[in-house]
């Protein structure tokens, strides 16, 4: 009983070495250079185990592979998904940047030291005859 129980085991870790083999993807130099990444981009994936799908996903948007693992989502607040969905709706990085609104002319401005500072602008009353 014990062997048996043994046995199956073993054929259950062979199972799964076999199938997370089949899933691995071997980024060879034709397979790279046919997508047109450099090998920089290729030890990339190969190191990070990146996806076929998701390889090609990225390239499909406008999105090079090692701009995607530099992670700018991170840095711009949103999640992977939203970001990849700007891209491909053809924004870059910059116009998803938030934009720092610079306050009106003549409003109250404050600095560091918490002080405020008002410019006020005066016309000249109309002349009354």
């Amino acid at each position: 009983m014990r062997i048996a129980g043994l046995l199956l085991l073993v054929a259950l870790c062979v199972t799964g070495v076999w199938a997370a083999d089949a899933e691995k993807v071997t980024w060879d130099k034709d397979k790279c250079e046919s997508l047109g990444l450099s090998l920089t981009e290729c030890r990339q994936i190969q190191k990070s185990g990146l996806a076929e799908k998701k390889v090609h996903e990225l390239l499909e948007c406008g999105i090079s592979i090692s701009e995607y693992f530099k992670e700018p989502w991170k840095a711009l607040g949103l999640s992977e998904k939203k970001w990849i969905k700007k891209r491909r709706s053809g924004l870059t990085n910059e116009d998803m940047a938030p934009v720092k609104k610079e306050p009106k002319a003549g409003a109250a401005r404050s600095d560091s030291t918490g002080t405020t500072d008002t410019t006020v602008y005066a016309t000249p009353a109309p002349e009354t005859k």
